[in-house]
């Protein structure tokens, strides 16, 4: 059975809909060379593609290249439309935006930028799924976003209890929802550009934003490293302790405290893994975590636990665990 395609009669083909898909593509052109100072060339991007992949020929006027835009849809008509042969380079993900975000990170690709023209209303999947691409999408710094959003028919109750969340007053501004909602997430957030067009009789809302996630995994490695410093220094401390033994001819005694920072450093070592995993690993291989406060002694207190996994005398004691 074919996913049908969710569009109004006019499939997304009208004047006020292409003038917003040009204010976008903009947007990100100025976002990315300004805020990321990044190539356009290089810069990948995530769109939903729509029956005529009409943004398609706006992107490629604007200098972004075929072979780094990325579409997603979960409909079979989509992946089936005529714009999949126009445009072969484009990578498709035909699955949704919450499957396509897991996909992106265990392929890897690192975003500059997303349109997520939802054309819906405020709900908790919108919420759920910008806090999935945030916690598990590779993005480069400053990111840009861009978010539309059906103006009004949310549930019952569900914007005034975000508008008691954020703070907010008076008239509903979905836009401000949105942004307090990346506030809530503890991401810094520079607007580019808020607007609005009407889609037959339907208000859309839409917002473009600059994201620093940098920043926001910065803020994550302190918080880590900081629930470890007290170990961490406890293992520097058991190492002066362990060569005063040792100096003193109390092999016994140093034993004991090399066993202790052993095991103190692999459940350490244990619980980064699974932390780094959950970013993908990405923002390692970038360098971003050697930026946080506490790495200098993490990586102090480690070498300590490598060097004794290295140390000769012990390399059978500690196979043997």
């Amino acid at each position: 059975m074919t996913t049908a395609i969710r569009e109004p009669k006019n499939q997304y083909q009208f004047e006020a809909k292409s003038k917003y898909r040009e204010s976008v593509w903009d947007e990100f052109s100025y976002g990315i060379t300004t805020f990321g100072d990044r190539d356009i060339a290089n810069a990948k991007v995530l769109f939903f593609p729509s029956r005529h992949g009409a943004e398609i020929p706006i992107a490629l006027s604007r200098g972004f290249k075929e072979e780094n835009l990325i579409a997603c849809d979960k409909s079979e008509e989509i992946a089936l439309s005529s714009w999949r042969k126009d445009y072969p380079l484009i990578k498709f993900y035909g699955n949704t935006l919450s499957r396509t975000i897991e996909r992106l990170q265990e392929d890897s690709i690192k975003l500059d930028a997303a349109n997520m023209d939802l054309c819906s209303p405020l709900c908790n999947q919108v919420y759920d799924d910008l806090r999935k691409l945030f916690e598990l999408t590779p993005l480069n710094d400053n990111f840009v976003l861009a978010i539309t959003a059906l103006k009004g028919r949310e549930a019952s109750g569900l914007t005034d209890t975000v508008n008691a969340l954020t703070g907010l007053s008076g008239p509903i501004d979905r836009i401000q929802i949105i942004r307090r909602f990346f506030m809530t997430l503890g991401l810094i957030t520079w607007g580019l550009k808020k607007d609005e067009y009407l889609s037959t009789n339907k208000n859309m809302v839409y917002g473009v934003w600059v994201i620093n996630k940098k920043q926001w995994i910065i803020d994550k490695y302190n918080l880590f490293f900081g629930r470890h410093k007290a170990s961490l220094l406890k293992i520097i401390n058991l190492q002066k302790n362990a060569e005063f033994n040792q100096l003193k001819g109390n092999g016994g005694v140093a034993l004991s405290l090399i066993d202790e920072i052993i095991a103190m450093s692999i459940v350490i070592q244990s619980e980064r893994k699974t932390f780094d995993t959950s970013f993908g690993n990405w923002c390692c291989e970038d360098g971003i975590c050697n930026e946080t406060e506490l790495f200098d002694l993490y990586c102090r207190a480690m070498q300590i636990y490598v060097n004794w996994l290295n140390f000769d005398s012990l390399i059978g004691k500690v196979g043997n665990k």
